[in-house]
Formats: structure tokens, sequence, C-alpha cells
């Protein structure tokens, strides 16, 4: 247009939604086409955020100067993948780090807090619109959405290409250093666009393209053109949490332009076979999958660990968490993090059990936990110098 596992949320490219409830014949599994692009076939490596790989081949097309897959999904710029350049230096091994809309963000932004941009050339009235879906994104998250000011890694909402189908288009996950958000001009600045596109940038992929779609919807292959590719089936992306037709990252049945031959007709239906809307914002799975990987309510990104000359002591100390009751210190080992211990006060002096990364979750009234604070390196010491 987001632990159990990974996720999969889904932000949908150029939708236009209709209300025709005409539904096409589901036989054809051969897509037509219109249009040609240059096609190519990358490797594609995932890591979760425990670490874990998951290896899948994936075909992409060389569209208004980027390598897309997916729809609305961009990879790269097509002069560094023809030159070798940046994430494209090994050749056609391209890392990634998305994840389904039920499971946990590989590649999260730090700490929860999202710099941004805009193109130079954006109406203060594009800008409103933007701004005003990102908050609602804040509304029941721990995401904070920050204009930027000198963070090297941020996202830059500019236009699509005058050419492009879609409505908009993004990376997937924090990239490092600066990541187009494009939104059409004529049809991207809208509250579901915004939020399926924002939805990629904060790590997440398509609902439709989990391995077990076809147990919720049947496509109508025999009407897409450019959007055929946003319907395969992505192996490389796994869940545990209930497929959800309404997730934001969920495309509707019904689209314009050249994603379709007819759009009349619809991509896809229910296994009723009535056409489906996804939703303008985040349903209530798409919160529960954003609040696992981001947390509830913001952070503080000022913990600070001093370790002790001797024995592996030390002392945490951060500013108090708006809304928290209590705390609760984490460390990391083998990529994942476990509770070290857990405090109504906002310092603490405690032995650590090996050199590791350390950071702070706060926990409210309800049980529920903030965005997480920056990681702070602890040094554990087994003798005195």
């Amino acid at each position: 247009m987001l632990k159990n596992v990974k996720k999969i949320v889904i932000f949908a490219i150029s939708i236009f939604i209709f209300s025709s409830p005409v539904v096409a014949n589901q036989g054809d599994k051969t897509p037509k086409t219109k249009k040609k692009y240059p096609e190519h076939t990358l490797t594609l490596i995932r890591k979760d955020k425990h670490g874990n790989e998951t290896v899948s081949t994936k075909k992409v097309f060389e569209q208004f100067g980027k390598i897309i897959r997916d729809g609305d999904i961009i990879v790269g710029n097509a002069h560094d993948f023809h030159n070798g350049v940046g994430k494209f230096k090994d050749g056609a091994t391209v890392s990634l780090s998305g994840s389904s809309s039920s499971g946990g963000a590989g590649s999260a932004w730090p700490q929860s807090i999202v710099p941004y941009t805009f193109d130079s050339s954006f109406t203060n009235n594009e800008k409103n619109t933007v701004e005003s879906t990102l908050s609602q994104l804040t509304s029941n998250t721990g995401i904070q959405f920050v204009q930027r000011t000198s963070q090297s890694n941020y996202i830059f909402f500019t236009y699509t290409a005058s050419d492009d189908f879609a409505a908009g288009r993004s990376y997937v996950g924090m990239q490092g250093g600066k990541q187009d958000l494009s939104l059409s001009k004529t049809n991207g600045f809208n509250t579901r666009t915004i939020t399926h596109e924002a939805g990629h940038a904060l790590g997440y992929e398509h609902e439709h393209q989990r391995s077990d779609r076809d147990s919720h919807i049947t496509v109508n292959w025999s009407n897409l053109d450019e959007c055929s590719s946003s319907f395969d089936i992505d192996y490389g992306i796994s869940t545990t949490k209930s497929y959800d037709i309404s997730s934001v990252m969920h495309y509707s049945s019904l689209t314009a332009g050249s994603c379709v031959f007819d759009s009349s007709l619809p991509m896809f239906t229910d296994k009723s076979g009535a056409n489906s809307y996804a939703s303008s914002t985040l349903t209530v799975q798409d919160r529960v999958i954003v609040t696992e990987d981001y947390g509830h309510f913001p952070s503080v990104s000022n913990f600070n660990w001093r370790t002790d000359a001797c024995y592996g002591f030390g002392d945490a100390s951060w500013s108090p968490i708006v809304g928290a009751t209590s705390y609760v210190l984490e460390y990391k080992s083998g990529g994942s993090w476990y509770v070290l211990e857990t405090t109504s006060s906002n310092t603490v002096y405690t032995s650590i059990p090996f050199t590791t990364s350390l950071r702070v979750r706060g926990i409210n009234s309800s049980g529920q936990y903030s965005a997480n604070t920056n990681e702070s390196w602890a040094r554990k010491f087994t003798q005195c110098y």
C-alpha cells in the first residue's frame, strides 16, 4: 500500500478499492502480460531476530531505475545491481531481513525510533497527510517517528516515477543510511498506502504471500498483469499467527491501473468467492505483531552500564520511562534476549553472566512492555586488576 515467529505484514501497492462484486474465473493460473521489464533472479538470504537464516530464490524486475520484487518492494538501485555496488557487491545473492505479519521483524529500527524526512517538493498538505498517518501507527505501539536531524539511518519520503503504476513502494526493514519510501502524487497520499508502505519499512512482508495463502484466498491469475509477482508464494517467510485477510499488509481484491487487465474483476477472492477489502489501518493482529517487535509505548535511549573493576558486577541506570511501573534488565546471548533482573527502580547494581550487551524495557500497570532502550556494552571481569 506487521512473536510468535516471523512476519508478513502487508501494505498494498497501488490499491484503488471498488465495490464491484464480480468474481472472475479462477481456473487459469497462467498470467498474461502486457508489459515487459528486464527480469532477474536473485538468491535472497533472510535472517530473523534470532539469527536464523532462510535462503530462497526470487524473481525480480528492473523498473524505474530500481530492482523491484513482489509488486511494491524495493531491493536496490538498478545501477548498483549492474555495477556490483553496495548490497549487490556479492553478485546475485542479496541479504534481506523481512518478516511476515505474524512473526518478528528482522531489521527492526533500534529503540523503535524511525527518523524521516521529506523530498523538498512535497507540499504542506502532503507532509501533513503522511505525518497524520504516522501518528496513528504510534497510537498503540512504541514506535516513534521523528523528524530527521543528523541521524544516519532514515526514511526519505519521495515520489514514485511519473509512469509508475504503484501507489507506493518501499524497502523492507531498516537498510542503513537513506532509504526511499515512494508515494504516487496522484493516488499515494492516503492512509492505506502510507500505512502499508510504512509497514514494509518497519520490516514486514505481504500477508498474501504466506505459504498457507491458498487455504484462505483464490488468486485470479488470468487477470494479473504487473501484479502477478505480488502473489508469488514466498517460502522464505514463515509464521504461526492466524492468516489475516484484513491486514493492512494484505492486498484488497480490486485494484486499478496496469496492475490488472480488467479493474472490474478481482485479483483474488476469499474462499466463498467474495471480494475482500484490506484494512486502511493496523488490524488487531497487526497491532499485536508490531507491539511484539516495537513495544506498546515509547522507551528512552539513555540507558548506561558501568562495570566494576572486579567480578563482573556493575551499575545500570536509565531515565524513568513515562508509563512504566517497573523495569526489566535484559542481556543478549546467541542473538536472543534474556531477563537478568526485574526492578521498580531506574537504577540497579548487579552481576552479569558474561561479557554481553544489556538493555532495559519498561512495564506498565497492564503488564505491557515498552520499546527497547539502546544497548550498552557490559564487560565481565573474572578477576581484579
